[in-house]
């Protein structure tokens, strides 16, 4: 696992992979840790800017509320919610979490079933991704097993594997 922890007891949490994808299409997820504190939020980061607080977001309320499930986007530090729902489900330990952005549709999923979908150009070009959320107080969220690709087209991440014929290995002889 490569779990993380919010340190701080501030209300919005997010950290960034210091790393560039090679497309601003890609899906950024996570497996929520939860503690079962009403109002946080687990959520998942893409198109994170590489110097500012920018970045498209899906969080999911750990139980029901008002929203429940939110597509939203930070700019410059400053939230504005794009969709949301008031499904009751909730979020347990384990559930994956995962935004996909591909073009200006950005898509909300919980254990791999879209949830949420609404579209948005306020964010383009940014190729890292990340973790967000919300939490109340001292009671601080976690994250575990985060990941994160380059879609292709029709939005599923690219293995090269599915597209090419590669030897296990390649020798110092065959180059």
């Amino acid at each position: 696992t490569n779990q993380a922890s919010q340190i701080t007891a501030s209300a919005i949490v997010n950290a960034r992979a210091e790393s560039d994808l090679s497309s601003a299409n890609h899906y950024s997820q996570a497996v929520a840790i939860t503690n079962n504190v009403a109002s946080n939020q687990v959520g998942i980061a893409a198109r994170f800017a590489a110097a500012a607080t920018t970045y498209y977001t899906y969080r999911i309320r750990l139980t029901a509320g008002t929203p429940n499930h939110r597509l939203a986007k930070m700019v410059a530090g400053a939230l504005t919610a794009l969709l949301d729902d008031d499904v009751i489900d909730g979020l347990t330990s384990g559930d994956t979490i995962r935004v996909d952005i591909d073009g200006s549709t950005l898509i909300g999923k919980k254990n791999g079933t879209q949830i949420l979908q609404v579209t948005d150009t306020a964010i383009t070009g940014n190729l890292r991704t990340g973790l967000d959320g919300f939490a109340n107080g001292a009671n601080r969220i976690k994250w575990d097993n985060f990941e994160a690709a380059d879609l292709v087209a029709g939005g599923q991440p690219f293995n090269i594997r599915d597209s090419y014929a590669l030897p296990d290995f390649v020798s110092a002889t065959q180059l």
